[in-house]
């Protein structure tokens, strides 16, 4: 038919402006048939779809044909309709989500109890993640829509919408800086408090088991990267400031959202973040309050549940170093969730692992200065961490970090009688030995005073002090010669 238009040709019997008349006729058609088209497939998803069931990996539908088609902006459901039927679109999408955005703002209940909305809205995060108008315009959707308790609750505590608003708030953290990207960022935080906010002075959260608001952002945390888990100690200082949540209740929730962690990932995540929180802005203060809401028990759990897993043997290590730092408190809770067998557990199971040991043999080796009620309290024994540090040494002979830490161990512990044990020390003797000749040409660093010194010959050698071995004993160099101090 366009091929005769343009010839001046006949079709059908028409020619000319009778022609152009039947096509255009034909166009109105046809835009109605894909118009009820879309309907149906907003009808559906309005009558039990969820949001699951939304492919956020399916590209971007084409636009139907024509003239773009208008929309009524007080209509929830023709704005629906217009952002899924131009969803390919960053313009259309901008006009659609500012439009359903201004309708959430005076609604919020209307619009986020609409089942085809939150789909909809996220979906269309998908297909434009890298547009910053369209990121602002959806964070500007869901901060409206969480004004409603019962829809942040229902509707925006799930971890899709979760993830969104995290991804979002750690895209820009200058808030200074007048951009979509950093705005969005605003936005995120904000619709992150309010459906936070839904937590205090209410009941009944945990209907059913499902976790509250609080302790799926934690969970949703737990999963994202690692760029993404940094908005959270960024976010906990805004709760307190702004009295959304207090430090208790954010340590208990946190605490809480590690028995929900049913996955490596979801495990390493959490004790990553604990690690996290404890050197944040509110270290300190949230740090007390995680240990005595049990955070030291539960990163003992999970290393127990992933115990195969060597990244979270780690993770777990350095997580409860963090969490006990210099407290009383801490210590008594590391003794108490027995963090002591754990990384004993840890050095058996992956004794591969050159950093993982070299954790242990620090953490073990610190004990040798505990008193002695709390080393009969954890089950604490001196003699099994000479024998996991010596295993450790004999296993990894080329990790001059590894080495250092054993060289200081022993001597740790062969500072006390309760070790000197003939085979232990003749055996203690050897290693320290092997490791000075192996690293005798390791790398100077600058110790405290800002000498230059080779750490595992100046450790090994205060190491041998304490065995009782002869100080002018020098490992040879590589030429056969003797090292000089």
């Amino acid at each position: 038919m366009k091929s005769a238009l343009r010839g001046d040709d006949i079709y059908l019997g028409m020619k000319g402006e009778t022609l152009q008349e039947y096509l255009l006729k034909l166009n109105e058609k046809e835009n109605i048939l894909l118009s009820k088209i879309v309907d149906s497939l907003v009808a559906s998803t309005t009558n039990g779809g969820t949001l699951a069931a939304v492919d956020m990996t399916a590209p971007a539908q084409s636009p139907p044909p024509g003239p773009i088609q208008a929309f009524h902006a007080d209509n929830l459901d023709s704005v629906l309709h217009h952002l899924r039927a131009y969803e390919a679109s960053p313009a259309e999408t901008n006009k659609g989500l500012r439009t359903l955005a201004t309708l959430a703002y005076a609604s919020a209940s209307h619009v986020g109890n609409h089942e085809a909305c939150v789909p909809s809205v996220l979906r269309l995060l998908a297909l434009h993640e890298q547009d910053p108008t369209v990121v602002l315009s959806v964070m500007r959707v869901l901060c409206n829509m969480a004004y409603d308790a019962d829809v942040a609750r229902q509707k925006l505590s799930g971890a899709d919408v979760l993830s969104a608003l995290l991804t979002a708030h750690a895209a820009a953290t200058d808030a200074e800086e007048k951009s979509a990207c950093s705005e969005a960022a605003v936005k995120a935080g904000e619709a992150i408090a309010r459906i936070v906010s839904v937590e205090e002075g209410s009941s009944g959260l945990r209907v059913g088991g499902k976790l509250s608001p609080l302790e799926s952002l934690f969970l949703t945390a737990c999963g994202c990267s690692t760029g993404v888990q940094d908005a959270i100690p960024r976010l906990i200082p805004q709760f307190v400031t702004n009295e959304v949540s207090e430090l208790r209740p954010i340590a208990q929730a946190f605490v809480t959202a590690s028995s929900a962690a049913s996955s490596t990932k979801l495990a390493l995540g959490w004790l990553d973040l604990a690690k996290a929180l404890c050197g944040s802005q509110s270290g300190g203060e949230l740090c007390s309050e995680l240990v005595s809401a049990g955070a030291i028990r539960a990163t003992a759990q999970l290393m127990e549940r992933f115990v195969g897993d060597a990244a979270c043997q780690l993770a777990g290590v350095e997580a409860m170093s963090s969490l006990v730092g210099k407290s009383w408190a801490g210590l008594q809770a590391f003794a108490d969730a027995g963090g002591i067998q754990r990384m004993d557990a840890a050095m058996c199971a992956q004794t591969n692992d050159a950093p993982l040991q070299t954790k242990c043999i620090r953490g073990m080796a610190s004990g040798i200065t505990w008193p002695d009620e709390m080393q009969q309290k954890s089950g604490y024994n001196p003699k099994r961490g000479v024998e996991l540090t010596l295993a450790g040494m004999q296993r990894h002979p080329d990790s001059a970090e590894l080495q250092h830490a054993g060289c200081e161990a022993l001597t740790k512990y062969f500072s006390t009688a309760s070790c000197k044990t003939d085979a232990l020390m003749k055996s203690g003797e050897e290693l320290v030995k092997q490791a000075m000749t192996r690293h005798v040409k390791e790398q100077p660093v600058q110790d405290k005073e800002g000498h230059l010194v080779r750490p595992v010959q100046k450790m090994g050698r205060q190491a041998l002090d304490v065995l009782g071995v002869e100080r002018l004993w020098h490992p040879p160099a590589a030429n056969g010669q003797t090292v000089q101090s």
